[in-house]
């Protein structure tokens, strides 16, 4: 015998794994089977049956819902009114029953919107279901927001500005930078096209060298663009990668090293640096998946790299420090096999020990000895 509860939670199922596709076909059928007991079982437990069959006796269905009675001939009790089952034959009523009313209502004034302000679009409708959820997360003036820069960008499809450039009544400069993700996927889905045709400013890498006597620049903390950084004319005796600005800030003086900020995953573009190319190459990465599969990206453009710093035995050392690593990275190769060991782990457990926890003292020593290993 299944109850209110059950049906809620089946609802709420249904409607998060359905109600995007029910944007642009609504059509609805399904049906939540509330088990009848059988006769040996209602005489088992009388009470039981009773406050069931009342439960549902003084439930009201939302509309587009409907609960279907029987009758079921016994022959200890006679003839029995039983429910049978709730039948769900609209979006709407499987969105009542999950308590996503609002939710669903809006999802569909949106979508109505969105379709009429671009009716020619032959494309719209198919990708509209993978968008509605996330322009239904906006407010009123940024839902507006949206469909004026997406009307600008339609229209001007080869600005080559730069986002903070584009002017369109209503809308800051860091509008467009903290929504582009959205604004590309809704242009994709009106014009099929890739691109919204602005310009990108380049990634800007920050350099510091570690030892003065290095010698090709009297600059010795900088930051610029992989091109600009290519022109130098610098030997390093190793290259040392790191993932976080602060660390980078904090290095102390180390013989014949050049020190970079890898800026997470954008490392893949050092290997346009000829410097960086052609010299011995250590990572200093979190203790986290992610921080291993930055150095696997790193590796398969710089094959010489080696990491450091990134141990078991620093794991165990300052677990007590470490926090739960929000989004994992997953199927990480090009790892060595003591690497991977400490990877699987971080994978399993969950954790998160950022290079910063690492006392820049015990960093240093452990950096020096690398060293003489190169």
């Amino acid at each position: 015998m299944r109850t209110l509860p059950e049906l809620r939670r089946w609802a709420a199922t249904k409607y998060r794994r359905n109600h995007r596709a029910w944007i642009t076909d609504p059509d609805v059928d399904v049906s939540f089977p509330l088990g009848l007991p059988t006769e040996q079982e209602a005489l088992a437990d009388p009470d039981a049956l009773a406050a069931w069959r009342r439960s549902w006796h003084q439930w009201h269905p939302p509309e587009g819902a409907a609960l279907e009675w029987a009758v079921r001939s016994w022959p200890s009790w006679g003839s029995q009114r039983l429910p049978l089952r709730v039948r769900v034959t609209s979006a709407e009523g499987i969105a009542g029953l999950a308590g996503q009313q609002s939710a669903w209502a809006r999802c569909r004034q949106l979508a109505g919107i969105v379709t009429s302000r671009w009716p020619e679009s032959s494309s719209l409708a198919d990708s509209l279901p993978h968008l509605v959820d996330d322009i239904a997360g906006l407010d009123d003036a940024d839902v507006e927001r949206l469909m004026a820069m997406a009307d600008w960008l339609i229209d001007h499809p080869d600005s080559g500005l730069l986002p903070r450039q584009v002017a369109v009544h209503g809308i800051d400069t860091k509008w467009l930078e903290k929504h582009r993700g959205l604004v590309e996927r809704l242009i994709l889905a009106i014009t099929s096209q890739e691109g919204i045709g602005l310009a990108s400013e380049p990634q800007r890498f920050r350099i510091r060298v570690l030892d003065v006597s290095v010698s090709g620049t009297t600059l010795h903390d900088l930051t610029t663009g992989v091109d600009e950084l290519d022109r130098l004319v610098v030997s390093p005796r190793v290259v040392l990668i790191v993932e976080n600005l602060t660390t980078l800030a904090a290095l102390p003086p180390v013989p014949g090293v050049i020190a970079v900020h890898g800026r997470g995953y954008a490392v893949v573009q050092l290997d346009r640096v000829h410097w960086i190319r052609d010299s011995p190459i250590l990572y200093w990465g979190d203790l986290d998946t992610h921080g291993f599969a930055i150095l696997s990206r790193c590796r398969a453009r710089l094959p010489q790299t080696r990491s450091v710093l990134m141990t078991r035995a620093l794991v165990s050392r300052f677990e007590e420090l470490a926090v739960p690593e929000p989004g994992q990275a997953h199927g990480v190769s090009g790892l060595t096999d003591e690497e991977r060991e400490v990877f699987l782990d971080l994978e399993r457990r969950g954790l998160r020990l950022e290079q910063e926890r690492i006392p820049m003292d015990l960093a240093a020593q452990v950096l020096n000895r690398a060293l003489l290993e190169i």
